[in-house]
This record gives structure tokens, C-alpha cells and sequence, in this order.
């Protein structure tokens, strides 16, 4: 079955205390050109995210982007330990080295392992990774199977219009073998008229007319390309 490379699928999921969208782009490459984009937390479900997409599509540049919103309550996403060991930190150098400057409160949050998300798979959360996992690989299923529905769909297509470009060439190739006949026969014709105007008192040698007609017959036998054109259309 032939099957475009462009495709599209999106999907929103929600459950208890989550949101995810998941959206996946496929254009053409030679190869299986993957990208997964999900946010850093989650970079655990890369592999498997991977993995399903290698399992259904083969070929073509495919962009996955998954984004996960979890509804928790501000104050269980602030690891409070990392953030007082990143101002306890900053105090120390700032005694012990000649800097200026104040760590502020935006620039805090910023900093790796402050934010987190109950969500997030952390070694004392096992089941919290366990869950994720499957609310999210089963969104990017779900978009999957409208990407690979849409290629086959315009695979479909494709291949009604490439039927019809490989009957329109047979046909031609048809009219073109039978009138492989005339040619010879034609340029015969058109010499010995040549010849007639130019020396309308001399007959003309018939074996050497035989031989220019034999020549050209040899020039224009294009049976052997035929064949092959042929040969590719059923290929």
C-alpha cells in the first residue's frame, strides 16, 4: 500500500488533576528523521514515546510534541530543601567572594529542581511515574493512529493518480508501436518524391533507395525501448 509522508494528528487528554496535548507533524525525508519535545521532567517517557513512533511509521520527518499540565496547588510544587540550598549557597559566596548582587525571587524559581511537578517521576514517587506513563504514551497512540490514517489516505490518492500517469503512458506506448510501420514506409515515400524533383529525368536506383530505407528502418526501430518502457510500467 503506498503511503504519503505527510500527516498530522493532535490530541487532548484530560484526567484527574492533568491536562496533555499531544501533536505530531510528519513531512518528507529520505529516512525517519524523529524529534520528541516534552518538558524536562518528563524526559523519562522519551525512549518509549520514541519507540512507538519507530513501530508505526517508517519513514519522513516526524515532530512530536507532548506538553503535560498538572492541576496541583502551588504550594506542592515548590521543593522548598532545594530552593533553601540554592540561598544558603548564594549567601556563602557572597562572604567568601568579592560578588555583588542579590539571588531574587524569579531568578530562584528558574533554577533546576525548584518547580517540580507531583506528576514528575522521582525516585520516592514511583507510582506518580507510573501513571504519567500511561496517560501520556496513550495520547501519543491516539495521535499515531490519526497520522498514520491520514497518510494512508493520501497514499490512496497518490496511487489513483499514479495509475492514471501509467495508463496514460501504455496508451501511448501503443499508438507509438503501431505506427511504427508507417514511419519507414512514409520516409520511402518522401525520398522518392525528393528525388523526382531533383532529377526528374533519371529513375532512381532502387537498390540504392532499398539501402537509405533499410538505414533509416535501423536508426528508427525503437522495439527495444518499447519493450523496456514496458518492463518499468509493470515494475
Amino acid at each position: 500500500m503506498v503511503q504519503s509522508m505527510t500527516g498530522y494528528g493532535t490530541v487532548s487528554l484530560q484526567q484527574e488533576g492533568a491536562a496533555l496535548s499531544v501533536e505530531i507533524r510528519t513531512t518528507n525525508h529520505r529516512f525517519l528523521d524523529l524529534h520528541v519535545r516534552l518538558a524536562r521532567e518528563y524526559g523519562f517517557l522519551e525512549t518509549e514515546i520514541s519507540q512507538l513512533v519507530r513501530e508505526a511509521l517508517k519513514r519522513g520527518r516526524v515532530d512530536v510534541s507532548v506538553a503535560i499540565q498538572a492541576g496541583i496547588p502551588a504550594d506542592c510544587l515548590i521543593n522548598v530543601g532545594t530552593a533553601r540550598s540554592y540561598v544558603e549557597a548564594a549567601e556563602r559566596l557572597r562572604n567568601e567572594l568579592p560578588v555583588e548582587g542579590n539571588l531574587d525571587l524569579k531568578t530562584l524559581l528558574s533554577l533546576p529542581g525548584v518547580v517540580q511537578s507531583q506528576s514528575a517521576f522521582t525516585p520516592d514517587r514511583p507510582e506518580a511515574g507510573a501513571e504519567i506513563r500511561r496517560f501520556v504514551l496513550c495520547g501519543v497512540r491516539q495521535a499515531l493512529h490519526t497520522v498514520v490514517a491520514m497518510r494512508a489516505q493520501e497514499g490512496r490518492a497518490l496511487e489513483s493518480e499514479m495509475l492514471g500517469y501509467l495508463a496514460s503512458i501504455r496508451e501511448k506506448m501503443a499508438a507509438v508501436r503501431n505506427f511504427m510501420p508507417d514511419i519507414v514506409l512514409e520516409y520511402r515515400q518522401r525520398l522518392e518524391e525528393r528525388l523526382k524533383c531533383l532529377a526528374p529525368q533519371v529513375a532512381p536506383d532502387p537498390q540504392r533507395l532499398a539501402q537509405e530505407v533499410a538505414l533509416l528502418a535501423d536508426k528508427t526501430d525503437i522495439s527495444e525501448e518499447i519493450s523496456r518502457l514496458g518492463s518499468h510500467l509493470d515494475q
